[in-house]
């Protein structure tokens, strides 16, 4: 049972297959994307953010942060560090003799 049927528009039903909707979003932006949101359900809505939520453990960590989260800058923290890391100098010798 694929969940991509809840997340038809209310006004129109569009007969694409999920193979269809991938050839037809290389060009496509965020106002895009955004026009066709605005139409779906609040059900339909909800099914969408669910299955991003299990696709991956990111998406989880993203919208349990953003949703669930009582102090983000905590929550932030283990992502901060992550990124940080790269980018720690180390030390540079006094001389190059």
């Amino acid at each position: 049972m694929g969940s991509t049927t809840h997340y038809r528009k209310r006004s129109k039903h569009r007969n694409s297959t999920i193979l269809d909707m991938k050839t037809q979003t290389k060009n496509q932006t965020w106002t895009d994307v955004k026009k066709q949101i605005k139409e779906f359900s609040r059900d339909g809505l909800i099914d969408l953010v669910k299955d991003l939520y299990e696709l991956s453990s990111t998406n989880k960590t993203f919208l349990n942060t953003r949703f669930l989260s009582t102090n983000i800058q905590q929550s932030l923290e283990p992502f901060k560090q992550h990124i940080q890391k790269p980018f720690v100098w180390k030390e540079i010798p006094q001389s190059l003799d």
